[in-house]
């Protein structure tokens, strides 16, 4: 279709591409929430190829979909993440927030700090708050790593994923 000669006004153009990028938002939303659950139920084991299925879910992705499996690990911490952080979950299914927004602030967002990080995501742009929110783990990091004396440990690296902390005192839930 001819966007020129398509009789819609600039106006309507510009919320067909705001809807459908909330869209987008929605469905990353949702394939999040589905990768959680495959990953909670360990569904990896008993698909996929080979008789007893793949190690783990980056593992099944990289084997069944093609994504690299510091991409599907990457995934998979978002998705965890998410279960301590209801308000920003919520914004993410709305479609409020974008999944770069998400990431970012599933790096450094805790449940006491997720109300003021998101309104800083509202008003902010992708690039905005992943530069606010890669300071602000710099900022931590720096308080951490003081030297306390014990052998250095500077080559280990954290998990990149685990299962949620419980959520019982935050109210925070799973979505399906």
């Amino acid at each position: 279709m001819d966007v020129m000669n398509s009789g819609q006004s600039p106006e309507s153009l510009a919320n067909g591409v705001l809807d459908g990028h909330r869209a987008l938002a929605r469905d990353r939303y949702r394939f999040l929430v589905r990768l959680r659950e495959f990953d909670l139920h360990r569904a990896y084991k008993g698909v996929g190829r080979g008789p007893r299925g793949s190690l783990d879910t980056p593992a099944w992705l990289q084997s069944t979909c093609g994504m690299p499996r510091a991409e599907a690990r990457e995934l998979l911490r978002v998705a965890y993440t998410l279960l301590n952080l209801p308000r920003i979950e919520a914004a993410f299914e709305a479609g409020d927030l974008s999944y770069a927004k998400v990431k970012a602030l599933a790096s450094v967002a805790t449940f006491a700090q997720e109300v003021s990080l998101l309104a800083l995501a509202r008003v902010m742009s992708d690039a905005q708050v992943a530069d606010y929110c890669a300071r602000l783990c710099r900022e931590r990091l720096g308080r951490i790593g003081e030297p306390t004396g014990e052998s250095d440990r500077s080559g280990s690296r954290p998990p990149l994923y685990s299962a949620p902390i419980s959520t019982k005192d935050t109210g925070a839930h799973a979505s399906t």
